[in-house]
């Protein structure tokens, strides 16, 4: 989500302007003074389009915009489409701010507030929200007394708090998005090419992040490291091999991603406490267990 890194304002915003209207010839051209944020819910039942120094986005349905300063900004609509418009600017003594693609590091800086330029395709529980707390604003905003203009304020630290949240979690579900995506990837690798030379630098290089995030991510959303995890996969496979199919344990080393008989036969009494030959008379009923024996917890 692109938008302002914005330092928490250390004064009480005066407000600029607070309405709401509807535009048949709808064209818009930011026009802004320094130190100025302007906050547009915008409803339109047809496309509308807006440029900046971004690239041109096509909007349809409502819209939530936040405007810094005097940015290049415009927007307009075909001819014959009413635009409906809530529109609060307010001004500080100065603002101090960044542009940027919000990130996880932003979300755990709470000493900045972050402000989305644009929020496309809010959903009405959202929107709701932020349209109760301008139509709030706007209401106050008419009535010229001391206690409304204080109201005003407060109210307008309440929208700039509720933007935080949404761009906050906005984030933390793309972050969360990626996090699934990378797990299920290397999963999916592990389960289909448990035979191979398979490292978590070799498997983190084919996903293009760090081996660190890679085994942090496992640790977290498996809940073992990735050699443990491979170590399961290749243990299950050769226990299957070698009890439903048969096959010799040498054939089965091969075949679960080991070169040496050795090291099979060290990791396979590893996971399972018993050597091979033991496991397999137990999983053929020929001794007094009744049960095969399952991975030793640590």
């Amino acid at each position: 989500m692109f938008g302002y890194q914005l330092q928490k304002p250390q004064a009480i915003p005066k407000i600029v302007w607070a309405c709401k209207t509807s535009v048949e010839r709808y064209r818009w051209q930011n026009k802004n003074k320094a130190n100025m944020i302007e906050f547009s819910l915008c409803r339109s039942p047809q496309r509308t389009l807006i440029f900046s120094e971004c690239a041109p986005d096509v909007l349809e349905g409502d819209t939530f915009c936040c405007i810094m300063e005097d940015e290049w900004c415009q927007s307009y609509a075909e001819d014959g489409v009413t635009v409906e418009i809530l529109s609060v600017a307010i001004v500080f003594d100065k603002l101090f701010y960044t542009q940027k693609e919000f990130d996880v590091e932003d979300v755990a800086n709470d000493q900045v507030l972050l402000l989305p330029r644009l929020q496309k395709e809010i959903n009405e529980q959202t929107e709701m929200r932020l349209e109760t707390i301008i139509y709030r604003i706007i209401e106050s905003y008419k009535d010229h007394s001391a206690a409304s203009e204080m109201m005003c304020s407060s109210l307008v630290l309440q929208l700039i708090i509720e933007l935080d949240r949404i761009a906050r979690q906005s984030v933390r579900a793309k972050k969360d998005k990626y996090v699934h995506y990378y797990v299920d990837k290397a999963e999916s690798i592990l389960s289909k090419r448990y035979a191979e030379k398979l490292t978590v630098k070799s498997v983190a290089q084919e996903l293009s992040i760090s081996p660190n995030y890679l085994s942090a991510l496992f640790k977290s959303f498996v809940g073992v490291g990735f050699t443990d995890r491979l170590l399961e996969i290749r243990m299950k496979k050769a226990a299957t091999l070698l009890r439903e199919e048969g096959l010799h344990e040498s054939n089965v080393a091969a075949l679960v991603g080991y070169d040496e008989l050795g090291h099979f036969r060290r990791r396979f009494k590893q996971y399972y406490g018993v050597g091979i030959r033991d496991y397999c008379c137990i999983s053929r009923e020929m001794t007094l267990y009744h049960t095969k024996p399952q991975k030793k917890e640590s």
